[in-house]
């Protein structure tokens, strides 16, 4: 009896582990996609990385006009810092179970990009639902 109750105890523990870990691994879902996104950026390109970052959303058809400015301002905000060449982590931000912010810069010959990524959790998927950058630093002072 006593052994039967300590193999339930441990695969309780086990599940419990488990389905935490699971939870962790969901909440990187977002940088991986974050992360993608940017290197398809500095591969030079841009409209495949906002068609993958915005596949599964229905912004692609609700808002082309909006998508392709997008994409041309992302061409143009890069060419003026020079070539892009890497990417810096620098913050996540979770609020509650269905939204996170991360923050990057995207690093150039010239000086640093910052992008905010916005992702909301539908069900079990995550999905972009804002997303800009910037070459003003002052926003990070409150991070």
């Amino acid at each position: 009896m006593l052994v039967k109750i300590k193999f339930v105890i441990a695969g309780i523990v086990l599940i419990v582990a488990t389905s935490g870990l699971a939870g962790e691994a969901n909440q990187n879902i977002p940088r991986e996609k974050s992360e993608a996104f940017l290197n398809l950026v500095i591969g030079g390109e841009v409209d495949k990385a906002y068609d993958n970052i915005f596949q599964g959303t229905s912004i692609m058809t609700d808002k082309p006009q909006a998508i392709a400015a997008l994409k041309k301002e992302t061409v143009t905000g890069i060419s003026l810092e020079g070539k892009a060449i890497g990417i810096d982590f620098i913050t996540q931000k979770i609020y509650g179970s269905s939204l996170v912010r991360e923050v990057y810069f995207l690093k150039t010959d010239k000086a640093p990009l910052v992008w905010d990524f916005y992702y909301y959790r539908t069900g079990t998927d995550w999905i972009l639902i804002k997303i800009n950058f910037d070459d003003n630093l002052k926003g990070l002072a409150g991070l």
